[in-house]
């Protein structure tokens, strides 16, 4: 799923309330948020909402409520078996002129979900 400067994609276990429903037991109603900061940080970052399982970069368990970083490459852990992968690239949609705002111009987050291999455990 593709998410532009200046969106927000909320992930979860269910439809209602979400951008993106995960098919995931151990994944809560409402689990977290993928967002645009805004300036001075102007990068993608990503909020655990309060989950019952946690949330998971790379491995690290995320803090409730408290906003992370995204980098191209990071794994986005979640539920029992949901990893979403990242990949930000550069927006290649604006137009260019002499104003352009930090939040239009920063990037393009593509959020992939892959299944997690059976062997590993975030916790």
């Amino acid at each position: 799923r593709r998410c532009r400067a200046g969106a927000a994609l909320r992930v979860g276990r269910v439809v209602s309330g979400n951008d993106l429903a995960v098919r995931d037991v151990g994944a809560s109603q409402r689990h977290l948020t993928i967002e645009f900061l805004p300036p001075p940080a102007s990068r993608w970052a990503v909020s655990d909402l309060g989950s019952s399982n946690g949330t998971f970069i790379n491995g690290a368990r995320l803090l409730p409520s408290v906003p992370v970083p995204l980098s191209h490459g990071d794994l986005i852990i979640l539920g029992q078996s949901t990893v979403l992968a990242v990949s930000i690239a550069p927006d290649l949609d604006v137009k260019p002129g002499p104003r352009r705002s930090s939040r239009r111009a920063a990037a393009v987050a593509v959020v992939e979900q892959k299944p997690m291999p059976r062997n590993e455990d975030p916790q």
